[in-house]
C-alpha cells in the first residue's frame, strides 16, 4: 500500500529505496544512543550550527533574499537584530528555511571526517547538542542526522535542546567522565565553566588547533580532578 501510495505521489522506484535507506538511518540511530550509548571516559560536546555546520552561510543569504539586503549592524549571535531584520518577518522566514530542509544544505566548517578521527584517534566520544527546533518541525531530526552521514560521520550520540546541554554535561561528569564542550554562545560557554565544565569558544580556529585545545582543556580537567 505504501510504494503504491508513493508511485502516486511521483516517486520513482529508486528514489523510494533510499528515502526507506535514509529512514532506517535515522532509526537505527536513534535507538543506539537512546539504549547503547556506550561513551568513552573522554567526551567533547559540540554545538552544531556556526560551531560545526556553517549555519550563517545559508541563512543570511535565504533571509536577504526573502527581507532585503540590509547592512549588518554589528557582529553578533542573533542575526535578525545584526540585519535590522523585523522580528515577525524574521521568524516566519526561518520556518520557512527550517522546514523546507535548509539545515540539510549547509556546509561544514571542518572536514568532519578528518575531525572525526582525529578525536576517535585521541580516546574521545563525540556528542553534538542543538537548539533547532525539534519540536515544531520533526524532520529537523532527520535532516540533522542525514547532514552527518552525508560528509561520512556520525556522532556517538545527537541530542536537541540549549540549556538541557549543561544538566547533561554535568551528568556525565557525575559519571566520572571528562567533558569539554565546544560553543559559540557566550552565555552557555559561561554557565558551563560556572558548572564546573572545561569550554571552549569556536572562533572557526584551525581544525589542528581546536584538536590540541579539546585535549589541553580534557587534560586540565582530569589533574585537577586527581589533586583534590
Amino acid at each position: 500500500y505504501v510504494f503504491s501510495l508513493w508511485q502516486l505521489l511521483g516517486y520513482e522506484p529508486m528514489s523510494m529505496l533510499s528515502k526507506l535507506e535514509e529512514k532506517g538511518v535515522f532509526l537505527e540511530k536513534m535507538f543506539q544512543q537512546d539504549f547503547d550509548p556506550s561513551l568513552k571516559d573522554r567526551i567533547v560536546i559540540f554545538d552544531v550550527d556556526n560551531v560545526l555546520a556553517d549555519l550563517d552561510g545559508k541563512l543570511v543569504p535565504f533571509m536577504k533574499e526573502k527581507l532585503g539586503d540590509k547592512p549588518a549592524l554589528e557582529p553578533g549571535i542573533h542575526v535578525d537584530i545584526v540585519h535590522g531584520w523585523d522580528f515577525e518577518q524574521y521568524r516566519e522566514a526561518k520556518n520557512l528555511f527550517e522546514s523546507s530542509g535548509g539545515y540539510r544544505t549547509l556546509e561544514p566548517l571542518y572536514h568532519l571526517y578528518n575531525l572525526f578521527m582525529h578525536l576517535y584517534g585521541a580516546n574521545f566520544s563525540i556528542v553534538t547538542y542543538t537548539a533547532r527546533p525539534v519540536n515544531v518541525f520533526r524532520k529537523i531530526k532527520h535532516d540533522t542526522v542525514q547532514w552527518f552521514r552525508q560528509y561520512g560521520v556520525m556522532p556517538d550520540v545527537i541530542k536537541f535542546g540549549r540549556d538541557e546541554r549543561i544538566s547533561y554535561a554535568v551528568q556525565l561528569q557525575s559519571l566520572g567522565k571528562t567533558v569539554v564542550l565546544v560553543d559559540d554562545n557566550e552565555t552557555t560557554l559561561v554557565r558551563a565553566e560556572t558548572a564546573g565544565i572545561p569550554t571552549i569558544k569556536a572562533e572557526r580556529q584551525k581544525m589542528s588547533t581546536l584538536v590540541i585545545d579539546i585535549m589541553k582543556k580534557a587534560d586540565e580537567y582530569e589533574q585537577r580532578s586527581q589533586s583534590k
